[in-house]
């Protein structure tokens, strides 16, 4: 696609940023190329090295369903491109856990914003899960709790130099943080 060869997935998770279109770029990619043509690419570079885009952990369902148990309200904010987020959820049968979900979140940190003030969550009684650097710095910008998930995109030695609350190697290590003095969970 492109006339470039895709990047790798290691090259995904060491360089990959919010800013993915810079990463683009930097592997040759000409910056007339649109979103969806990147969107493209980038499933195209996953699909060759057998990584499926998306990949539901192990112990999400089970995380997700106690969560419901316990009444904690749940959002999922994704810079994944709306429809194939959409089908991903539909493929996977967690839509009933979500009480809202967003994607092509960009830029992430307004959208999450947005959803923070409309659901009436208290960014400091709140904590944002996310696999990327960029996730934990915009969770730290609004004021929330911060947990790195190490099983998504970016790299364990990326997330851990990062300024996050919890390094969760699990899903299932979000059920201690849940114990903690955090009320609303986004």
């Amino acid at each position: 696609m492109c006339g470039v060869k895709p990047p790798t997935r290691d090259q995904y998770c060491e360089e990959i940023s919010s800013e993915f279109w810079r990463f683009y770029y930097e592997h040759g990619i000409s910056s007339s190329v649109t979103s969806d043509e990147l969107n493209a690419m980038k499933n195209q570079a996953l699909s060759e090295h057998e990584v499926p885009s998306a990949i539901l952990q192990d112990d999400a369902i089970a995380v997700l369903a106690q969560c419901q148990r316990r009444n904690i309200r749940l959002f999922l904010v994704s810079g994944e491109a709306p429809e194939k987020l959409k089908r991903d959820i539909a493929h996977y049968g967690v839509a009933l856990y979500f009480e809202g979900v967003w994607g092509g979140a960009h830029p992430k940190e307004i959208v999450l914003g947005r959803v923070l003030e409309r659901s009436g969550i208290v960014p400091q009684r709140s904590c944002y899960v996310g696999d990327t650097v960029e996730d934990v710095h915009i969770a730290r910008t609004l004021g929330m709790e911060a947990a790195a998930f190490t099983g998504g995109y970016a790299s364990y030695e990326r997330l851990f130099v990062s300024p996050y609350t919890y390094l969760l190697h699990s899903l299932a290590d979000i059920l201690g943080i849940l114990r903690s003095v955090l009320v609303d969970k986004i």
